[in-house]
């Protein structure tokens, strides 16, 4: 049954009252569209090495749901649901019908397998269910409550394929004609073709895992995790997000250029050996 509050002036607003009989069947929708969703990412979490710590989101956004609802007041609670006093009653073959709806999604994702897009219309199905479930039963206060740990998932969720590879070259030729430039200042000649930088010694390829986005991408979980662990503000979680991306960019421009620095080091200690042979033969030549 639904309670609807009180139109008396002053009174104090009823939350309606919640039927499991029309809740269960909408927490089983829940629990599938969930359930169906870790499922296809755990495909890629097992195969891409960028998402392999995918394993570790859902972990993580149940302890930040349990985190966040036990640390609710007892006030918070009291009340709860009466900013949003409808409760839908819908009858259980309505939840059937809606995933028949969401059902053409796994056709598409079978025949395009790597579609980025359809993959992310699968994950925003179960964040509109869940948000919605909430704003539903609890009103906006309990959608806030519990937004950032169901929207931390989508750390873990493959990029799509079309954002992913421009933002994958863009920054392998950034990283290349960075470290291109540092090391013409350190007087070592080099010359760039792309993202492959060339060495008196040899060709040195900055391939996908020197780009920086594998670090990105891990270092935007873990930011937002610390973030949310340590309880920091608005403001500094959106600092430490530009500092994970500036991190992430240094780090594998050092990389980079420690590379090229080494190959030269080897190159001037195969001279330097090439030398010495040459000058212990003349030597012994003249005894």
């Amino acid at each position: 049954a639904v309670g609807q509050a009180d139109d008396v002036p002053g009174s104090t607003p009823v939350p309606p009252q919640i039927s499991w009989m029309h809740v269960g069947p909408y927490l089983g929708l829940l629990a599938v569209l969930w359930s169906w969703a870790v499922w296809i990412d755990a495909g890629f979490w097992s195969t891409n090495d960028n998402y392999s710590y995918g394993w570790i989101v859902p972990p993580l956004m149940l302890f930040f749901l349990w985190r966040r609802v036990q640390s609710q007041p007892e006030a918070f609670w009291t009340g709860l649901g009466t900013e949003s006093t409808w409760i839908p009653r819908l009858p259980g073959w309505s939840y059937a019908l809606a995933a028949l709806l969401v059902f053409p999604l796994e056709v598409l994702r079978t025949e395009y397998h790597q579609s980025g897009i359809v993959l992310w219309a699968i994950h925003l199905a179960a964040l509109l269910a869940a948000l919605g479930g909430c704003h539903c039963l609890g009103g906006p206060r309990l959608v806030g409550l519990v937004a950032f740990p169901i929207l931390f998932f989508l750390t873990a969720v493959p990029w799509p394929a079309k954002l992913e590879l421009p933002l994958v070259q863009g920054m392998m030729k950034v990283v290349a004609a960075v470290v291109s430039e540092a090391l013409l200042w350190l007087a070592v000649p080099v010359r760039t073709d792309g993202a492959v930088l060339h060495l008196s010694s040899g060709p040195v390829g900055i391939v996908e895992a020197c780009s920086g986005i594998r670090s990105l991408q891990s270092g935007l979980m873990v930011c937002l995790a610390v973030g949310e662990l340590v309880g920091l503000s608005r403001a500094r979680r959106w600092m430490m997000v530009g500092l994970t991306i500036g991190l992430a960019l240094v780090s594998n421009f050092a990389r980079t250029f420690a590379l090229c620095w080494i190959m030269r080091s080897e190159e001037h200690t195969s001279e330097l050996q090439s030398h010495l042979n040459l000058v212990c033969r003349l030597l012994l030549e003249k005894k």
